[in-house]
This record gives C-alpha cells, sequence and structure tokens, in this order.
C-alpha cells in the first residue's frame, strides 16, 4: 500500500523553522499545518524509525521527546532494574502485583477498594511507596508464601513493615471490619468463627439470624436437623 503523504505547506512567516533541528529523539521534518487550536504542528521522525507529528511548542518545551518509545523504555527499565518484577517466564509475579494493588487501594480514587483504603486516610508508607525492592525484601523475610494475602493488624494504620502480616484469605476474611461478629457467653466470634467451633455452616447461621430473626442463644445451640433420605 503506497504511503499516504501529506501536502506540504508553507510555513507561515511568524511560525519559527524547526526542520532539521532535533528535540529528544525527535528530528523535525516538515511543517504541517495547525492543529484545532491554530497551534503550529510538524511532522518528525523518531530515533526508532516512527514518524509522529506534535505541536511545535511541545517540541520546543520538551514536553514531546519522542514518538511514544522513550517513555515505554523508561517504564520497562524502571520496573525490571531489579530483576524482581517479572518472572522467568515473562509474568509479574503474584508478590508483585499485591504491591501494585496495595498502592491502588491507596491512591487510585477509581478502584472499588479505595472508598476504605486511601478514602479514610490510608496510605503506605515511604519505605515501600517507590521501591517494590524493600517490599519484596520484608516480605520474603517475614514469611511470604504464595497463597497468602497482605493484612493489616490496625485496620486503621498504613501499610508499612510494622503494622503488616501474611495471613490465609480466610483468616483475612475473619478479620474485616465490616465482618459480621457475634458474642455469646462472653466469646466474640466471628460467624466463621462460631461455624468452626460449632460444627454448623456459616450459611446457616447467618439464616437463623437475619432471615428467620432467631435471638443468638438459640441461632448457635439448637442442633441442624439431618434429612433423612427415604427409600424407594
Amino acid at each position: 500500500m503506497a504511503e499516504i503523504r501529506l501536502q506540504r505547506l508553507r510555513l507561515p512567516k511568524r511560525c519559527t523553522d524547526l526542520a532539521g533541528h532535533t528535540f529528544g529523539r525527535l528530528t523535525a521534518k516538515e511543517y504541517v499545518g495547525r492543529d484545532r487550536q491554530k497551534l503550529s504542528l510538524w511532522k518528525c521522525e523518531c530515533e526508532c524509525g516512527d514518524t509522529h507529528i506534535t505541536r511545535a511548542s511541545s517540541l520546543r518545551s520538551g514536553a514531546v521527546r519522542s514518538c511514544g518509545c522513550l517513555q515505554r523504555d523508561i517504564r520497562k527499565i524502571t520496573s525490571t532494574k531489579h530483576g524482581l518484577s517479572v518472572n522467568p517466564e515473562g509474568n509479574k509475579p503474584n508478590l508483585y502485583q499485591t504491591w501494585s494493588n496495595m498502592k491502588s487501594r491507596c491512591f487510585n480514587s477509581s478502584t472499588p477498594k479505595f472508598r476504605n483504603h486511601g478514602g479514610r486516610g490510608i496510605t503506605v508508607c515511604m519505605e515501600w511507596i517507590h521501591s517494590y525492592e524493600n517490599f519484596h525484601v520484608w516480605a520474603t523475610n517475614n514469611g511470604y508464601e504464595s497463597g497468602l494475602t497482605l493484612e493489616r493488624k490496625d485496620n486503621n494504620g498504613d501499610y508499612s513493615p510494622s503494622n503488616c502480616i501474611w495471613t490465609s484469605y480466610k483468616i483475612q476474611n475473619n478479620n474485616k471490619r465490616d465482618n459480621h461478629t457475634i458474642t455469646y457467653h462472653g466469646v466474640t466470634r466471628t460467624i466463621s468463627g462460631w461455624s468452626e467451633v460449632l460444627g454448623i455452616k456459616s450459611n446457616t447461621l447467618h439464616s437463623r439470624l437475619t432471615v428467620y430473626g432467631w435471638n443468638i442463644a438459640k441461632a448457635l445451640t439448637l442442633p441442624v436437623r439431618r434429612r433423612v433420605l427415604k427409600c424407594a
């Protein structure tokens, strides 16, 4: 397919001729008109071989220095310089995802979990926020194993080495601040906790208390009726 060439335009007298000048990885080749804001546009050639059209003002200010390849290279170097954020298969390991998700919960207001984290003022300590390497060292020295999740000891505290532990997903769910707890004879447990002690399914206990409106004593002490299968 033949390359579509833009019509060569005459450079207005009041515009600076940038042809042949280099800005970062871009070399300005020719003036190609104006954008909707009536700002001059230049067709440039990037060191990587691609062409890129951008504003003259962006070139002169340094806001644009490549076709986009420079930003990609910087991100690649930043994320892989310590050799920990990519596994041998080229994928991001679970621990790196945990670190990324932790920061997202605290700083990305578009994520569903931001309301209960960053929205409440929860943040990430300076030791971890910009260094996955520091987080990785702490994790491996403090019991991290695949399948464990990161939990804060103080649910109102920040993510930091002194306030975080590794735990199973089940235990973490039991410790959530919005989990339903029940106190009976001076002992307080979650529904999951009572379920394990009594041998009654969590769904059954939840239904007894919220659907059928049983009191706590009845919900926790009445044995579950076993169904008797009738033979034909």
